[in-house]
């Protein structure tokens, strides 16, 4: 005949000690699994585009084009991460009209597999009377750093 024990709840027993060390085992493979998302697979690059516009009357949402396909889009004052496949890409921004100050930009990118790459631009209003600009050009990874600290990811619709 086996003997059982009964465990009172004020005084749980080994079984009780488990349970937070399951708890914390499944919590941090979670964690594991939604930081290997965050990052490039081997086989992809990945691009960050910050959108760096100026206060304006309309949307400051900008579009992303690479080869003159849409790749994704930010909001004023906001940033977007895109996997990219490796190889050669001319990214630029839709509806960029070209002013006296600034010509149209673009960024040849030849994408590398596994390394991230950073981009930034945007259009910036000037005082009254002084010519707006728009700017779109690869960043360091420390410009970039600085900028997602003061920027907000792009919210996924």
């Amino acid at each position: 005949m086996t003997r059982k024990e009964l465990i009172s709840a004020s005084k749980p027993g080994k079984n009780g000690r488990r349970t937070p060390r399951i708890v914390r085992a499944v919590c941090l493979m979670v964690l594991a699994l939604c930081c290997v998302n965050a990052t490039p697979s081997q086989d992809q690059a990945m691009l960050y585009f910050f959108n760096t516009s100026g206060w304006t009357v309309f949307q400051g949402k900008l579009t992303l084009l690479d080869n003159d396909k849409k790749i994704g889009g930010a909001d004023r004052e906001q940033y977007v991460a895109l996997p990219i496949a490796p190889g050669h890409h001319v990214l630029r921004l839709k509806g960029e009209t070209s002013t006296v100050r600034s010509k149209k930009h673009e960024v040849d990118l030849d994408a590398m597999p596994g390394v991230t790459y950073y981009v930034a631009g945007g259009y910036h209003p000037q005082v009254v009377g002084q010519l707006s600009t728009w700017t779109f050009a690869e960043i360091s990874k420390d410009e970039a750093e600085k900028l997602l600290a003061e920027m907000k990811p792009q919210a996924k619709k």
